[in-house]
């Protein structure tokens, strides 16, 4: 299982991962991968580094 920490981009909001977010908890997911959207790719080793994320993740990202 694994946790998500989901990071939207810069001119987002977090509602852009809602169905993401839905279809995650549904198969209860429980590790941590941090996934960063466009400027949210900015902060992604931050965060990371912060929750000791065994992945991370860019989508589109600037």
């Amino acid at each position: 299982m694994t946790t998500f920490a989901l990071l939207h981009g810069s001119g987002e909001d977090g509602w852009v991962w809602e169905l993401v977010r839905r279809a995650l908890r549904e198969r209860g997911h429980e590790d941590v991968v941090v996934v960063g959207q466009s400027g949210g790719g900015f902060v992604v080793p931050l965060a990371a580094a912060r929750v000791r994320a065994g992945l991370q993740v860019y989508v589109e990202d600037l």
